[in-house]
């Protein structure tokens, strides 16, 4: 399984939060800037912890030496191109 398999695998299994935020009303009565407002701010926990994910998985990547590369199937140029991409870049 290669490193972005993994990665994909991780991201996949995030908890996700979709519910928007109930004021006593149906969603139909809510204004539509506001639904999408909460439905994007939602997101964010995810969102956070995926950049979080990202990050730590690079690090480690970053300081895997040959043996370890070979056994992911990557090569060092794959590893310096995953490793330098900033967290919020899948």
């Amino acid at each position: 399984m290669t490193n972005q398999q993994n990665m994909d695998y991780a991201l996949a299994s995030l908890p996700t939060t979709s519910s928007a935020i109930s004021l006593n009303q149906p969603c139909t009565e809510l204004p539509k800037w506001f639904t999408r407002f909460s439905c994007r701010l939602s997101r964010v926990p995810a969102t956070l912890e995926a950049w979080r994910l990202r990050h730590k998985t690079r690090m480690h990547l970053a300081r895997a030496d040959m043996n370890n590369l070979r056994d992911v199937g990557i090569s060092e140029s794959q590893r310096f191109i995953e490793a330098n991409k900033p967290f919020w870049q899948a």
